[in-house]
């Protein structure tokens, strides 16, 4: 990869088990994107989640990070109702 681009995404949760469910659901739809432009790698270490990704060309990586900003950012909105639901569910 001559013009090779590369970047990385850690992402901190607020607690372990939320970054290990992220990093089984982000796994499942990563394995789906396959592409000959870019190469990630996903690892978790306690509550962090970090994404390696390789491209060959900027373009390849902007598309590669949007995916997971997109995941993350799913993510996070559903974390957030679940728990505005058991908030109301407190009262």
């Amino acid at each position: 990869m001559n013009n090779s681009s590369s970047a990385i995404l850690e992402v901190t949760f607020k607690e372990e088990k939320h970054a290990k469910i992220a990093f089984q659901t982000i796994l499942q739809e990563a394995t789906r994107m396959i592409s000959s432009r870019s190469q990630s790698s996903l690892t978790i270490e306690n509550n962090k989640f970090r994404v390696e990704v390789h491209s060959r060309d900027l373009t390849s990586l902007r598309a590669a990070l949007n995916s997971y900003l997109k995941w993350f950012l799913i993510i996070k909105d559903i974390s957030q109702i679940i728990d505005s639901e058991r908030i109301k569910e407190e009262e």
